[in-house]
């Protein structure tokens, strides 16, 4: 049987096949959690009350399944890390609260857990960093009108499990890839959460502010203790057009592809019992 992956959040299943699309064809099942539907922006009192209860199923079918994906979105909440709005977008509180008890929930069994784009900027908030609220170079990392891709280029660190992941083996030097690219915040060394490593930067543009991250893990992933990555672009858009870095030997559809299968091939070993999640990374 194989596995089943949580899917945090998708607006429904036809704007957002394309996760559900990834997980399948990296060999698990995908089981939607919330949709916009049935997690209102802006919930009435029955509702809220739903979403407050601590056995509602969004939270605890987390207890029968093999991973979590924390998939990408509008903007989080400032005040998770001690800020007013200073740039971001209206929250959805809603699915922060909900978020933050599924990524809460999936941490207290060691699921393994990968977060894409406001996924990966969930996962600093939710272990204790903050985010850059609006980038001054947003618009190098996103279309004005969020109707079409940027892209641009990221240096991935050649000690990270995301550059094992990616190369298929221990590379020798830094890796040069070619990503897309639909942000406005970030995450940038000076604010990531204790516990997570920087594991991929921006080189999209000279005046990104300096440390502008694109990957993270934690350091429990690099130890073989559990498996949490996050990336700050879309793999499971793998049909969206990026550059070629410098010595990129595989597309991105392929990056992408070894990305989710390494997540799937995590949450069968942890499954099977073998928690060796480190030289899970490898098998993709």
């Amino acid at each position: 049987m194989a596995v089943r992956i949580g899917v945090s959040f998708i607006r429904d299943e036809v704007v957002h096949q394309n996760y559900l699309d990834a997980i399948r064809e990296a060999g698990a099942e995908p089981v939607v959690l919330t949709t916009a539907a049935t997690l209102p922006q802006w919930p009435n009192q029955d509702e809220a009350t739903a979403i407050l209860d601590p056995n509602n199923p969004m939270i605890s079918e987390l207890d029968d399944l093999d991973g979590l994906l924390l998939t990408g979105g509008g903007d989080i909440d400032p005040m998770l890390y001690g800020e007013g709005m200073n740039g971001s977008q209206t929250p959805h509180w809603p699915r922060d609260h909900v978020e933050m008890a599924q990524y809460q929930r999936a941490r207290a069994r060691n699921l393994p857990v990968f977060g894409i784009c406001r996924g990966i900027q969930f996962l600093n908030v939710a272990m204790g960093g903050s985010l850059v609220q609006h980038l001054s170079t947003a618009d190098q990392h996103r279309d004005g009108a969020w109707k079409k891709t940027r892209s641009h280029l990221v240096q991935v660190a050649s000690d990270s499990v995301l550059a094992r992941i990616i190369a298929a083996e221990p590379p020798d030097g830094d890796l040069t890839l070619g990503v897309n690219s639909y942000h406005h915040q970030a995450i940038t060394r000076d604010r990531i959460a204790p516990g997570l490593v920087p594991t991929a930067t921006s080189a999209a543009s000279e005046q990104d502010p300096a440390g502008l991250l694109e990957g993270v893990e934690s350091e429990g992933t690099r130890l073989g203790s559990e498996w949490i990555i996050g990336v700050q672009w879309h793999p499971e858009r793998v049909g969206d057009k990026t550059p070629w870095g410098p010595g990129q030997v595989v597309p991105f559809r392929e990056v992408s592809r070894r990305l989710f299968r390494a997540f799937v091939a995590a949450a069968e070993a942890r499954r099977s019992g073998d928690e060796t999640h480190e030289l899970v990374a490898l098998q993709v």
